[in-house]
């Protein structure tokens, strides 16, 4: 779990500007799993994962006191000069 506006936590809190490319990168997440013969991977992207996770007003304000909320859009790249990406790394037994 990202939220990208904690991407870069040595920076703080950053906002996404609307229509703006950015590269999150999810080297830091603690994950592991293994697969047997006929299992399947999903990787999901959405705007919010409540009531997991905190809620996203997607409106730029603080998730805890927020009062109204947005509709969000979310853009996945895959032209040449945004190439999109997801490396499995695979640990052989």
């Amino acid at each position: 779990m990202l939220r990208a506006s904690y991407r870069d936590l040595k920076k703080g809190r950053q906002v996404l500007t609307p229509n703006r490319v950015y590269e999150l990168r999810f080297d830091n997440l603690i994950t592991s799993n293994v697969f047997q013969k006929g299992h399947r991977i999903r990787v999901q992207i959405s705007a919010t994962f409540f009531p997991n996770f905190s809620r996203n007003p997607q409106t730029g304000e603080l998730e805890n006191s927020a009062a109204t909320m947005q509709k969000a859009n979310i853009s996945i790249y895959t032209d040449r000069t945004h190439a999109s990406r997801i490396v499995l790394p695979v640990v052989s037994r």
